[in-house]
């Protein structure tokens, strides 16, 4: 019982840690995100590159959170204000001529063989992370044979690895493999120690000692050339290629501002070549967002002109007459949106603005609601309602009796008077996304 209760619970926190955030999926087949670029304000978030070895590539992920950069326009202004104590010293009387570089060298290099041959290998995963396991049982033997390492005790890996990574990570025979790929690190990492120190030792001598033996120049020379390779990076990788799956995955990062950038880099496991370098823009939804936009404006505000004509039998008027004008004004203006960002690259919200007409060169105030579209080049369009001071006839102008207006005669100018008016408007104005 107690075994089935922590293999649950084993289960349950492999599951937890890979899908307790939320996804955000990347094809490097594809070199594209899959899944959708708009990310939930607040949330977390891990990349999931699929369609790759996560034992032959390494992913390094760093978000850049940007905001939208504000500039008012004018017009708003008004109105919104490596070191040697590391080494392990060889035993005491213990010469280079005694330590067997050959053979070590030999063997380190059997590590280099392998990796390259993993490396190179187009199974799929199961098989991958079988091969992985044949591999290690290769050197362990090798070492085992050792005589150096005879008696150590290490023991060929048992597990089934062409399972799934959930089930393996839970068996007695993967944690046994586990203390046996231990040992195994520690016998190749003194085994690298001991020809750094070698190397050390021979150096000294060819310092002090202008008559270097031959043997030692020859080991000296030997040895330098094996450590050129990095033979516990590439025994990480035939160990890290026991557990490869078909993807990796990034840092969590936690979406906020109004962009987030993140900067990728593909790196070859074998050698750390960086493979590829890409950046992802993905944009910050469901949250409020203040931004500005200018524009074209039609309304219904449109001044009324007038004029005064004498009739031919007036004595004591004249008529005021309307000149002919269209029903709708244009105006050019800007208007401050304070919005919802649903998706990412919809939103709604409410505006508020201002706008001048270049035929009557009043201000219109205008308030409303506007649906943004667009991420980085939006398209805003709005509707509501419009106020502006428009000129009105005075009380002086009256009608007469056939419904007509008319003034007194003494009057050189039609009266008038500014009035508060409001009317419909709708518009179309363009902002471009910049971030700080």
């Amino acid at each position: 019982m107690k075994k089935i209760i922590l293999t649950i619970l084993t289960v349950t926190l492999v599951v937890n840690l890979t899908y307790s955030q939320n996804e955000l999926i990347y094809s490097f087949k594809e070199k594209k995100l899959v899944s959708n670029e708009g990310i939930n304000n607040g949330e977390e978030y891990i990349l999931k590159v699929i369609d790759v070895n996560s034992a032959k590539m390494m992913l390094k992920s760093k978000p850049v959170f940007s905001s939208a950069s504000l500039s008012t326009p004018d017009i708003l202004k008004p109105i919104l204000g490596t070191s040697l104590e590391n080494y392990y010293p060889p035993k005491v009387g213990y010469s280079i001529y005694n330590y067997d570089f050959e053979n070590g060298k030999t063997d380190l290099d059997s590590i280099l063989s392998k990796a390259k041959r993993l490396y190179s290998s187009k199974k799929i995963i199961s098989d991958y992370r079988v091969l992985a396991k044949k591999c290690i049982n290769e050197l362990i033997t090798i070492y085992k044979n050792n005589y150096e390492y005879g008696n150590t005790n290490i023991e060929l890996l048992i597990a089934d690895y062409s399972t799934d990574i959930a089930t393996l990570i839970t068996t007695d025979d993967f944690k046994k493999d586990k203390e046996n790929v231990k040992l195994l690190k520690e016998i190749v990492n003194k085994e690298i120690k001991m020809q750094k120190y070698v190397i050390q030792i021979a150096k000294t001598r060819l310092k002090n000692n202008p008559n270097f033996d031959e043997r030692e120049l020859h080991t000296l020379y030997y040895l330098e050339s094996a450590q050129e390779n990095d033979y516990a990076n590439y025994l990480d990788y035939i160990i890290n290629s026991l557990t490869a799956q078909e993807y990796i995955l990034s840092p969590t990062f936690k979406a906020q501002k109004d962009i987030v950038v993140l900067n990728n880099s593909f790196i070859n496991s074998i050698d750390r070549d960086t493979i590829m370098k890409e950046s992802l823009e993905l944009y910050v939804k469901n949250k409020f967002v203040l931004s500005f936009s200018t524009g074209i404006f039609g309304n219904g505000l449109v001044e009324k002109q007038y004029y005064l004509s004498t009739p031919i039998d007036s004595i004591d008027y004249v008529f005021v007459k309307e000149e002919s004008n269209s029903n709708i004004d244009i105006a050019l203006g800007a208007l401050a949106h304070f919005s919802y960002k649903i998706t990412k690259d919809f939103q709604i919200g409410l505006n508020l603005g201002v706008a001048v007409s270049p035929f009557d060169s009043h201000i219109r105030y205008l308030t409303g609601l506007s649906g943004i579209f667009g991420k980085r080049n939006q398209i805003i369009l709005s509707i509501g309602l419009s106020s502006a001071k428009m000129k009105n006839l005075s009380g002086k102008v009256e009608y007469n009796s056939n419904n007509e207006l008319i003034i007194d005669k003494t009057i050189s100018e039609v009266p008038t008077y500014n009035k508060w008016e409001n009317s419909w408007y709708i518009g179309i104005s363009y902002n471009i996304f910049k971030t700080k």
